[in-house]
This record gives C-alpha cells, sequence and structure tokens, in this order.
C-alpha cells in the first residue's frame, strides 16, 4: 500500500507489477486475507494510477499486458 500510495502523490501514473500474486492457489486462509486486502490496496489507487500486471494476475481492475511487448524486436 505504502508504495502505491507515495506513487499517487508523486508525477507517477504508470505502474507496473510483475508476479504480484505468484502461482498458488489461494486455498490457504492466511493467503486469501493477504489477496483480500492487496486487492483492497489495488481498488484504492486504481483511479489515479494506470496499474498495469505484466504477468496472470487474479486480481481484478488491472489492465494486463505480456512483458514481452516490452521487448525489441532484433
Amino acid at each position: 500500500d505504502l508504495a502505491l500510495c507515495l506513487s499517487s502523490r508523486s508525477e507517477t501514473v504508470q505502474v507496473y507489477l510483475y508476479g504480484i500474486d505468484g502461482y498458488d492457489s489461494l486455498d490457504v486462509s492466511y493467503k486469501r486475507n493477504i489477496f483480500i486486502d492487496t486487492q483492497k490496496v489495488i481498488n484504492n489507487h486504481k483511479e489515479e494510477l494506470n496499474i498495469t500486471s505484466l504477468s496472470n494476475s487474479l486480481y481484478s481492475g488491472l489492465k494486463k499486458i505480456s512483458i514481452f511487448n516490452f521487448l525489441e524486436n532484433e
């Protein structure tokens, strides 16, 4: 939350996330709680920041693009 909060207070408008939720399932309650808390943080900051995930993500409200879009063609 702190990183997104600081970004929203600066001139930053684009935030890229990669691997934020990993590849594990949400079967364990503490993982589910972390997921819910992180989703709340994303929801709180998505209006002032353009938050983009560069990997697959279970979080909603994120623009999703492949990290390969940033690699130059040889």
